[in-house]
């Protein structure tokens, strides 16, 4: 063999050597930043699972929240209208009560006046206003005063 060939020969067997390692090493380095960016992906996405799971348990726990809520909302609106309804009703009961004692009032005071024309001798189917002393009979009393 020609000594051109056997240097030849043992520059391309060190080229081939040289290129080898050097291709190893890519690899070894591509293996590495693979399997870094394969455990970073999966702890991503348990991350994503976890916080999906959390959201779901939110939403679900936050619609049993909105549900008594609303339920307790309505069964107030209820309770509400009722007491509108009894205060109507007790409103009307107390102006009809009040219409009675004012009727009554002014029977009283006529036959107040009655009594004191009656009690005085004069005739007590007369319209004419009379004054009330305080020598005058009261025969209702006037409990509010501290007089009878």
């Amino acid at each position: 063999m020609d000594p051109g060939q056997i240097v030849s020969g043992i520059i391309v067997s060190i080229i081939a050597l040289i290129a080898g390692w050097l291709a190893a090493r890519t690899s070894a380095k591509a293996s590495m930043t693979n399997t870094a960016t394969s455990s970073r992906v999966e702890m991503e996405k348990e991350a994503y699972e976890r916080a999906r799971k959390l959201d779901t348990e939110t939403i679900l726990r936050q619609d049993t929240e909105l549900k008594a809520l609303r339920e307790e909302t309505d069964k107030q609106e209820r309770d509400i209208q009722q007491l509108h309804y009894a205060n109507d009703k007790l409103h009307e009961e107390s102006s009809m009560v009040l219409a009675d004692n004012r009727r009554l009032r002014e029977e009283l005071s006529s036959l107040r006046v009655r009594f004191t024309r009656l009690e005085r001798g004069l005739p007590t189917n007369e319209q004419e206003a009379i004054r009330i002393r305080e020598s005058d009979t009261n025969p209702m009393g006037d409990y509010r005063n501290g007089r009878s």
